[in-house]
């Protein structure tokens, strides 16, 4: 499958972000007819360029530019971090990275902008319904089916929904943003469906 490491550009820094990839001698790709509509603004929207030479679909891989307003972050909801390096590096002292909650708070931004079964939500709801899995569950192994009462156990996934849904309670969202919260407490309560988030009419 296909690998990307993506980031996010300043609208206005883009444009060198890109011409500094390409002076590396980085190819940029297009997206595929059959990306565009599967992926939708998720392949038109960023820039892809190959770091690998293989051309071999489950060998490419790409750094991604995508430009800040596509995000639907904010600067103010990044946190000064330390990069990680494979090797030491005195190049970049630190990075901007969004706050845990930001992130969740842009997935649904996003949504919101998009019908209910467009190729672009569709990859939003994927990604969102991972990162729930991933981050606030701690389901590193995937799935659990509901009605394995055994592995349902085995994994304690009762006791993980109660503590996702406390973090969520304890994050301070914007005024009017609130729905948010109630509405990632309802899916890890399952009283709510990823589903049934606002889309655009």
């Amino acid at each position: 499958m296909e690998q990307d490491y993506s980031y996010v550009v300043p609208d206005e820094q883009l444009e060198d972000a890109s011409e500094g990839l390409s002076t590396m001698g980085l190819t940029l790709s297009l997206p595929s007819r059959l990306l565009l509509r599967t992926e939708g603004d998720f392949q038109a929207k960023g820039l892809f360029y190959r770091i690998t030479r293989s051309t071999l679909p489950s060998s490419i891989q790409h750094i991604t530019l995508y430009p800040l307003s596509f995000s639907a972050l904010s600067w103010w909801e990044l946190e000064k971090k330390p990069p990680y390096h494979i090797q030491s590096s005195s190049r970049c002292r630190s990075i901007d990275v969004p706050s845990r909650m930001a992130v969740y708070a842009s997935l649904l931004h996003l949504m919101v902008q998009y019908p209910g079964y467009c190729a672009t939500r569709t990859v939003l709801l994927s990604d969102l319904s991972e990162l729930i899995g991933y981050d606030l569950l701690g389901l590193e192994g995937g799935f659990v089916d509901p009605n394995d009462d055994e592995a349902w156990e085995d994994k304690e996934v009762d006791a993980k929904l109660a503590c996702a849904a406390e973090t969520i309670r304890g994050w301070v969202w914007l005024p009017g943003e609130e729905w948010m919260g109630d509405a990632l407490v309802a899916v890890v309560a399952g009283t709510g469906s990823l589903q049934h988030l606002p889309c655009k009419a």
